[in-house]
């Protein structure tokens, strides 16, 4: 037979866990925490809990608790795990989507991995993103790296192809440039520069 009462306490002990509940009517008793292996969840104080007896011992055990402060998301086929702060409120979440897409958050950044393989990392800070076609891209408030599926790179403007030759956003060409060069501290007039050499 099964019963519900209110948690008071969720005790560790060498073994497993001592729950302390309220089953109204001054009917307070602690009972056996069990879960599923591999499962190490710690309820809080407030939350619901199920109790089962145990057949011929007079204890009974705790098979499940509920959360009814936090607003339940998950939609059919979906597993959703959060964790709350000592308060009860969600600080941090991981989200397996029906649609294959996963997410995860807490209050300082966020990663999602979409169905069709990209990844995103993001915070306050910035960015990084991976395309299913292996594009890579970084960005913050001060500039961006994006490498391109077909190997060139393009830093704040500065375009690096798959040869290693360099060109900026102002059409300077870095494997054709060339200085003059203005007396030495000699007083001796250099030559010009030679470009540099891409081989």
């Amino acid at each position: 037979m099964g019963r519900i009462g209110r948690l008071l306490s969720f005790i560790r002990v060498m073994v497993g866990s001592d729950v302390k509940i309220d089953r109204g009517g001054e009917d307070i008793r602690t009972v056996e925490h069990f879960s599923d292996s591999g499962d190490d969840s710690f309820p809080l104080p407030g939350d619901y809990v199920q109790t089962l007896n145990q057949t011929g011992t007079g204890r009974d055990s705790a098979i499940g608790y509920i959360d009814l402060k936090n607003q339940k998301k998950a939609t059919g086929g979906e597993k959703r795990i959060y964790a709350r702060d000592a308060e009860g409120e969600t600080i941090c979440e991981v989200w397996l989507k029906s649609t294959g897409e996963v997410t995860a958050f807490n209050e300082n950044g966020s990663f999602t991995l979409r169905p069709n393989g990209e990844y995103s990392v993001k915070n306050g800070g910035g960015s990084i993103v991976l395309q299913p076609n292996g594009e890579y891209s970084v960005k913050n408030g001060g500039g961006s790296i994006v490498l391109q599926s077909d190997g060139v790179c393009n830093i704040n403007g500065l375009i690096i192809s798959v040869g290693g030759n360099a060109i900026s956003s102002s059409d300077i060409s870095l494997s054709t440039h060339t200085h003059n060069q203005g007396r030495d501290s000699d007083g001796n007039t250099q030559v010009p520069t030679n470009a540099p050499n891409a081989g």
